[in-house]
């Protein structure tokens, strides 16, 4: 990706500090997008901006091998003037973190990656976040890594809310969460592992403020594992996690190979599963008992180092209760080209 660097100066120089290195990137995609709603067994599409993204990263060597650096992000630039007006530009990912020979330290508000497809290496074919399993979500966290533990090897340490700013009325300052929250605070601690072609991670999941009712819906532990193995033909990768609730579990799995057809052109293949058991109670009637899976395939190619064009389509199940009432599969299909700068 190439960068556009700046020096913060006016702040630092009025300080006698030294100088903080900003940096400026951002992604720009414009495409086309159909799809096919299963339940409703309708179609709908439509071509204009996908993703548009400007990101902000400022780095200071603190001294005594420690650093910080901060991250803030932005997004909907593009389409808040050409959209009559309507103010949807806002935050995306903030962090700060401290290294040093005690590991690293990150404070965010963010957007939480979807670890089933980071670990399987998903980059190509489509993800099923918001679609076999539950969207991505955003959550005020801490999270902890610590230096090598041996070679290769690391341990962190995570710790997460929901983050409420969409409800500003709730969500005033600092510590204040929305109003009869009943969403969970988060804990995993897990090891990682990444050394020449193998990168891998495993973790458990502990959940509080549960319900406290055998019939519940709240989830209470968990467990999570995933590798990725570049072959050189090929990177393939799988992802597993389960998670058990006051009713029942579900368990969710991921497997994705990506292949490099040539320097330009990669081509990917995924397929995901989502089940959930014993959830059936008069409180858990959105999670009845079953199967839903998807898969996808997807191609990349590359124009030059920042600039691509990608096709993705992926095809899944609308969920348990739908395919029992007769829906159909529900389908989408993209096609857009992608600048970073």
């Amino acid at each position: 990706m190439m960068k556009k660097t700046l020096v913060a100066m006016a702040v630092l120089a009025a300080s006698g500090a030294s100088f903080a290195q900003v940096t400026i990137t951002g992604d720009v995609e414009w495409g086309w997008a159909g799809s096919h709603d299963g339940v409703a067994k309708s179609d709908s599409s439509g071509f204009g901006v996908d993703t548009n993204e400007l990101y902000i990263d400022a780095v200071e060597d603190l001294g005594g091998g420690m650093k910080i650096a901060a991250h803030m992000g932005l997004i909907g630039l593009g389409r808040n003037g050409e959209s009559a007006g309507s103010s949807n530009v806002q935050g995306e990912n903030t962090t700060l973190s401290l290294t040093g020979g005690f590991g690293k330290l990150d404070l965010q508000t963010t957007r939480n990656g979807d670890y089933l497809c980071g670990m399987a290496a998903e980059s190509v074919a489509p993800c099923f976040d918001g679609a076999v399993w539950g969207a991505r979500s955003y959550r005020d966290q801490v999270v902890y890594t610590s230096p090598e533990l041996a070679s290769g090897l690391k341990a962190q340490f995570y710790w997460g809310e929901p983050n409420f700013q969409a409800t500003a009325a709730n969500d005033g300052k600092i510590g204040v969460g929305q109003t009869a929250n009943t969403l969970q605070r988060k804990t995993i601690i897990s090891a990682i592992y990444s050394a020449g072609a193998l990168n891998a991670n495993a973790g458990i999941i502990s959940q509080d403020n549960r319900s406290g009712s055998v019939t519940g819906t709240s989830g209470t532990t968990g467990v999570r594992v995933g590798a990725n193995y570049n072959l050189g033909v090929a990177t393939v990768g799988a992802a597993y996690e389960n998670d058990s609730y006051e009713n029942g579990s579900s368990n969710d799995f991921i497997v994705n190979v990506n292949v490099p057809v040539s320097a330009a052109l990669t081509l990917g293949v995924d397929f995901a599963q989502h089940k959930d058991s014993g959830r059936v109670t008069t409180t858990s009637a959105a999670n009845p008992d079953g199967t839903i899976s998807g898969w996808g395939v997807g191609a990349r190619y590359a124009l030059s180092k920042s600039t691509a064009i990608w096709w993705q389509y992926k095809s899944y199940d609308a969920g348990v209760a739908a395919q029992a009432a007769g829906s159909d599969r529900n389908t989408y299909n993209e096609i857009a080209i992608a600048k970073s700068f």
